[in-house]
């Protein structure tokens, strides 16, 4: 009997770690997009050249996440859905700038979309303004949407 269960316990532990997968991908720059704010107000949109013509993304399939990517990092959340995997961070930059970026991997067609928003927070009498439920209260300064297209890197050996 221990040694069935034994025997049982292994070839799990052999299957789940099979199928441990860290998958590559791709991404090369096909457009993307800069709206920059005045006082709160849209600007024209402009054509944003990326100079980041490409990105590679690690996922991991059996945790569900994304090891790396494009503004993943410490806080990073995940989504893990059928049809789209989504992540988000917003960190404070530099003094009262903060950035936030939103990718969308779609999981059917390879479409990666990746949206970075610049923001200052509001100072008053020296100090950056929060509202009732803690958040920090900022102006957006810039929004810009880049889109790519992911493929799958094969492995070399």
């Amino acid at each position: 009997m221990k040694k069935l269960l034994g025997i049982l316990a292994l070839s799990l532990f052999l299957s789940v770690s099979a199928y441990a997968e860290t998958v590559l991908l791709i991404c090369e720059y096909k457009e993307g997009k800069l709206q920059r704010y005045k006082n709160k107000k849209p600007q024209k949109v402009e054509k944003l050249n990326d100079p980041r013509k490409e990105h590679k993304i690690k996922l991991d399939l059996a945790l569900e996440t994304v090891k790396d990517g494009p503004g993943i990092g410490y806080g990073s959340k995940v989504f893990w859905k059928d049809d789209f995997i989504i992540w988000m961070s917003d960190r404070s930059v530099s003094g009262p700038y903060d950035m936030m970026t939103i990718a969308s991997l779609n999981r059917f067609n390879g479409k990666l979309i990746i949206d970075r928003k610049s923001f200052e927070r509001v100072v008053e009498d020296g100090h950056f303004q929060k509202d009732s439920k803690g958040n920090w209260i900022r102006n957006i300064e810039w929004d810009s949407q880049s889109e790519y297209q992911c493929k799958k890197q094969d492995k070399l050996f």
